[in-house]
This record gives C-alpha cells, structure tokens and sequence, in this order.
C-alpha cells in the first residue's frame, strides 16, 4: 500500500472514532454499528456483519449485520472454520472474515461482503485491519467482562459497599481517641501539620498507633485525594530511588512515582534502617533542588519512631541531620495508660468495626468487661487492646451478641492472679463467678478436683458451675 493510498487518511479517522467509542449496555448497537462501519469503510465494502462471542462458548452470535443474508440468531464457530462453513457464508455474500483477537483468544468475528470495485481482498488488506480489530477485540473483552455477569456485579458493589463501612468505621476511631486530655493536644498537632508539606516525625511506644495517626494526617489535609504509600525497615532498602537521582530511575520506578505524586510517603520505623538509607533520604528532604524526588513528584514524608528522636541520635540510630531537618515537626503519642478515660469509647469503636469485619452484627461489652478493659495494662497499648476484643469476637458465637469478661480472658490465662473489677451488680457478680472459675480451672491444669479444692467447694459445684457458664477447655 503506497503512502498517498487513500484509506491511510480514512484509517486516521476510523482510529479516532474508535478512541471515542464507549460501551454501555444502551449503547452497544451505536457502538457495533460504528465498528463494523469502520471496517467497511476502510475495506470498501457495502455489506458487512459483526458477530460476538459470549463467554465460555464456542460460538459467536449476530450482533450487528448490514446488508448480508444472515438469519436472526445465526451463530458461526470461533475457530476452525470448517469448509461446509465457508460454503454457507459464501451463499450469505460472505467473502472476507476478520477475527478478532486479545491474549490469543478470539472474542469476536468480522464478516464482510465483497468490495464495491470488484476487486478482491488481499494479504494487504489484512494486515491493514487486523491491528484495529485486535484494538476492537481488547475493548469487547473488557466491557464482556464487566457486563457478562450482573449477578457478580451486585456481589462486587456488596463487597465494596461492606469494605467502605469498614473504612469509615475505621477512621471514626479517630474522632474517639480525641476524647483524652492526652490526646486532644496530639489531635490538634495532627490537624494543623496536615495542611503543610514539611516531613513529619511522629514518636511513640510500640502499638500507641503512629500508622493510624499518619493516615489522619494524609486523610485531613489537601493530600487526601492522592495515594499513601506505607514503607517499613525491611522495604526501604528495596525502594531504591531513596538513594537515587530522578535521571537514574528505572522506567518502573518512574511509574511507581508518578502514581504516588501529590500523596503521602510513610517510613515506619526510621531508627530501624540503615544510616546510609537515612543519608540519602535526608539529601532529598534538605535539598532545594526542584529536581529532588520529594519535590519532583510532590509527595510529603512522614517519618516514625519508638522513642525520642534525641535518644536515638545519642544511641546512634538516628543521624544528626535527619533529626535537625524535623526539629518542631515532631509529635509524640501518649500510651494508653496516659489516656485510659478513652478507653471504653475506644474499645466500643473497635468492637463496631470488627462486628463489621467479622459479620457479627449488634455486639455489646458488657458492663464488667468494659471496666476490666479499662483498668487492665497494656503492654503494646492500643494494638494489643484491638487484639484483645478480637479474639474475643472470633470466639463468640454467633448467637451471642454480648462479649462478657469470661470471653475476654480465657485466652491470656496464665495462672497469675488478675484483679478483676469490684462488682457494681448482680450480673457483674455473676460474671465474676464464672471469671473466678476459669482462673482456678487455668490455675490447675484444668484439673476440677483441684480447681474445687483451691475455691474450697466440691468437685459438684465445679461441675454445675461448669456447666452452668458452659465452661470448656480452650484446647478443646
């Protein structure tokens, strides 16, 4: 084909009415009908039909026909056309047939009848149109997939409607926390660095909920609608354009950082990875050079760590500069012995979110498990409250809709005493008979004589009470 051929001019167009096609199920007619046209027109033929293939059949059907003989509901093989086949199609006025293809599969098929001039079709012609059908054939399949299945549709749109209550009922545990004269002056910190682009440190204990606090502080300011990219010590090292000059970036971290411009950057751990990886990231973050990856792809930093970042540069896990560079951008997050008057909303916010999670709907504590929550330590703070009321969860039947102290303990049992809280009624005095014989079963191997002789009653009573609060050896 020369370069002055005409149909170079008419291929243009045909591309860009393709480029503008978008399918719906209204409009799959209009759409079929500007297909087949572009073939047609290209082709310079007057009859043409255009035939669809539905999913895991061998079969296409008439979607689409102009001019040729085709009967309603005429269905041709998709591959392997057989010669009583190609006899069929040429008593139709079928003489070309196109496939189209996406990942080696053929989704559909092109018929055309015989060109206006007489001429017949070439080996040329066929490598002229084939790209357009493979294009054709990529976006049949993608709008196939997604309208092939309305019954799996409604299932996604379920799924996506349950993961969104999930995030919400997430990030409310935000509002919650605020409540801790504590907490209410890092919430204020929280709301007033979101709103700058400077790198942000945030201090605190295993557990007291830096990653949560880092996504409030993306989630509140103008970076919200971008991404959070959450980076820990062992996958610093593997994002390599830390230590790299944006002229150096592979093709892959060129795209890794386009999708990531205008978001948040988090770093967890920044004690944990190795200086040479702080140098380079403070070389980024000092540097005024517009062409540094921070300020190049506009993303902001925000950095955490266990302890008080001056401790961590006297013990040599934290490089001076790094710590220089975030002076007055550091917010520190109390343990929850600091903020305990939070805790009972805290635990009831937890509990909502997992009733979704776990689909376990209407769940309650009650009143003498919320103030065990509420006196008891924690070691790993929040976190290790979260899991507490999990596992408790996980384990409550689904015909219970209360997690009472007896769900709360039975997994930590270690045979040390535990001072449960002063009973205020009669059903908290009840459910500390049924705490204090778990403890005693735990105490003694969950032996029942010598759990009935260390709360000086009979091996009946144990056995009643047993039954009673249907006790069971966790192991079993």
């Amino acid at each position: 084909m020369s370069s002055a051929d005409p149909r170079l001019f008419l291929l243009y167009r045909s591309l860009e009415e393709l480029a503008d096609l978008e399918f719906t199920v209204d409009s799959c007619p209009e759409a079929f009908e500007t297909i087949q046209q572009v073939f047609m027109g290209v082709l310079g033929v007057s009859r043409g039909a255009f035939l669809v293939k539905e999913f895991e059949k061998e079969m296409c059907e008439v979607a689409y026909k102009r001019g040729l003989n085709l009967p309603l509901g005429f269905k041709v093989p998709v591959n392997g056309l057989g010669e009583e086949m190609e006899e069929t199609l040429k008593t139709m006025g079928v003489a070309f047939i196109l496939p189209m293809y996406h990942h080696n599969n053929c989704v559909g098929l092109v018929l055309l009848g015989e060109k206006m001039n007489g001429e017949s079709f070439t080996l040329e012609d066929r490598k002229l149109v084939q790209p357009i059908a493979n294009l054709v054939g990529m976006v049949l399949t993608n709008f196939l997939s997604y309208y092939s299945s309305l019954s799996q549709r409604d299932e996604l749109q379920t799924e996506n409607k349950h993961l969104k209550t999930l995030v919400e009922t997430r990030f409310s545990i935000r509002e919650v926390v605020g409540v801790s004269a504590a907490y209410q002056r890092t919430i204020r910190q929280a709301t007033v660095f979101a709103q700058s682009n400077h790198a942000i440190l945030l201090v605190g204990d295993y557990g007291t909920g830096k990653e949560f606090l880092a996504r409030l502080i993306h989630h509140q300011g103008p970076r919200s609608v971008h991404p959070i990219y959450i980076l820990n010590a062992d996958t610093v090292s593997k994002n390599l354009w830390l230590r790299q000059h944006p002229k150096d970036l592979s093709p892959e971290a060129q795209e890794h950082l386009t999708r990531l411009r205008g978001g948040t950057v988090v770093i967890l751990g920044i004690d944990e990875i190795p200086r040479e990886d702080q140098q380079a990231l403070m070389a980024s973050l000092g540097s005024n050079d517009l062409s540094s990856i921070p300020k190049l792809y506009n993303f902001r930093m925000i950095l955490t760590a266990r302890r008080d970042p001056d401790q961590l540069v006297a013990g040599g896990l934290l490089i001076q500069e790094l710590r220089d560079h975030l002076k007055g951008h550091v917010i520190e997050l109390a343990p929850l012995s600091e903020r305990r008057e939070a805790i009972p909303i805290l635990a009831q916010k937890i509990l909502e979110t997992l009733a979704v999670e776990y689909g376990h709907p209407n769940l309650s504590l009650s009143p003498t498990a919320l103030r065990y929550l509420t006196v008891r330590d924690y070691a790993e703070n929040v976190r290790e409250l979260e899991n507490l009321i999990e596992r408790a969860v996980v384990t409550l039947p689904l015909d219970k809709h209360e997690i009472t102290l007896a769900n709360l303990q039975p997994m930590a049992f270690t045979g040390e005493d535990i001072h449960a809280p002063f009973p205020a009624t009669m059903k908290d005095l009840e459910e500390l008979k049924e705490e204090m014989v778990l403890r005693a079963l735990a105490r003694n191997n969950w032996k029942k004589v010598a759990a009935a002789e260390s709360l000086g009653v009979s091996r009946q009573t144990i056995d009643n009470l047993t039954a009673r609060y249907k006790i069971s050896r966790p192991d079993h």
